[in-house]
């Protein structure tokens, strides 16, 4: 969807820029959807938008990105609005887990080198669309500069332009300049075009040449397994998962990133074939204490994340029994469903967990005596009502004016220690 509104936006500059009343329109429809669906591709489609009014030289479109940009942001407030009023609550940077750690030059220097290193390596050339661009780039470099300011040398030029920006994909840019490269075959498709007619000479050139750049378009033939539900996943599972009471219900993650801080440690990866864990709370009705995360991110949620054999970003071993118990507890979790055998050994030995159930690559595991209020107060009582995926309703018996009352959201920028805290303001 991102690619497709970043063409749209496309689409509609040229468009204006030919003199088409529809032009704008469209630009600033590209834009808004965009922000409905994923601002990054936004943010990639004012990239060449500028490169467009730069290459054509053109003031005028410069004007009319502005003003488009300026009208996409104030029709997509609705969904963002939240973001900008609370901004404590937001982090564009999700593959780093501490963002506040010193800036590591040495690293960041590193990861460029590697980037920049990785388009000489030949074993490296095939089997995706990236490819075709790393393996061809000295054509389309060719092509952006002798285009002669055509739409196709544009396209070549957005096309080198994002296979620099690639060349910046590092921890520090968080995911920024890695999705981008889901843009390269909108804009490599018409600079290749452009170079198979113009260098040709003749058809049977032009059908080589395109022969060739297609070796390097890979092709998967592997089913793909589909489930009509989330339950037939793996019924016993979320059956289970389903039925489980307390305030949140803990399911190890099964992320395909490297959950452990350690450089010498790796975290096994996902035995899993797809991202399920965002769809428990839709049919368990229930919160969860890794929050709705499949743990492909690194984020600062990390921190209260059980993944791969990981708690807080380390080997779960590390972490004293007594101490993760005690976590449980603070958050009102009774029931944790593991797959890794380091987790289940760990809880199984812990002398604070029961094993309730094993089936396929999955132990059920009750906290001992655990507290699963969802509100906690030291004279009345609360619960959540009416949750849903954007809040619920705190209600209180028994509660006196001044009392704090604490209520386990689990959200870390909330407090130092993740808990909701207020006073009441009457007695109830």
């Amino acid at each position: 969807m991102g690619v497709f509104c970043c063409a749209v936006a496309l689409i509609g500059s040229r468009a204006a820029r030919l003199g088409r009343r529809w032009g704008g329109p469209v630009l600033m429809l590209g834009l808004t959807l965009g922000l409905y669906s994923h601002v990054a591709f936004v943010v990639y489609a004012g990239i060449y938008l500028l490169l467009e009014c730069i290459y054509f030289r053109d003031r005028d479109a410069f004007l009319r990105l502005a003003i488009a940009s300026a009208f996409a942001i104030v029709a997509a407030l609705p969904v963002h609005w939240e973001s900008l009023r609370y901004p404590a609550y937001v982090s564009f940077n999700n593959t780093v887990y501490n963002p506040g750690a010193p800036f590591d030059w040495p690293l960041f220097a590193r990861t460029i080198y590697y980037n920049v290193e990785i388009l000489a390596f030949p074993h490296r050339w095939f089997n995706d669309y990236r490819s075709i661009a790393n393996v061809w780039l000295p054509s389309l470099a060719a092509m952006a500069f002798i285009g002669g300011r055509s739409r196709l040398g544009f396209y070549a030029s957005a096309a080198v332009l994002t296979q620099f920006l690639l060349r910046l994909n590092t921890s520090e840019a968080g995911a920024m300049f890695d999705r981008i490269q889901h843009v390269l075959p909108l804009v490599c498709a018409p600079a290749f075009a452009g170079f198979v007619l113009r260098f040709a000479g003749t058809r049977r050139v032009a059908l080589a040449l395109s022969a060739a750049i297609a070796l390097y378009c890979a092709t998967s033939f592997a089913p793909v397994r589909h489930v009509p539900d989330l339950r037939a996943f793996d019924p016993p599972l979320i059956d289970r998962i389903a039925a489980a009471d307390g305030n949140m219900v803990l399911v190890e993650i099964s992320p395909h990133r490297d959950m452990d801080s350690d450089p010498n440690r790796r975290s096994p990866r996902t035995p899993f074939d797809a991202h399920w864990e965002g769809l428990l709370p839709g049919v368990a009705g229930q919160r969860f204490y890794s929050q709705m995360w499949d743990g492909w991110v690194w984020n600062v949620f990390r921190g209260q994340v059980v993944g791969a054999g990981t708690f807080a970003g380390q080997l779960i071993d590390l972490t004293p029994p007594e101490l993760f118990a005690d976590e449980m507890r603070r958050w009102g979790v009774r029931h944790l469903f593991v797959w890794t055998d380091t987790s289940r050994n760990y809880l199984a030995r812990s002398g604070h967990f029961v094993e309730r159930w094993r089936g396929g690559r999955w132990s059920h595991f009750e906290l001992i005596d655990p507290d699963v209020r969802s509100v906690v107060m030291s004279s009345g009582s609360g619960e959540l009502q009416h949750l849903d995926f954007l809040g619920a309703e705190v209600a209180l018996t028994r509660a006196h004016a001044g009392e704090p009352v604490v209520v386990r959201a689990n959200h870390q920028k909330l407090q130092p220690n993740g808990l909701l805290i207020f006073e009441t303001a009457d007695n109830f």
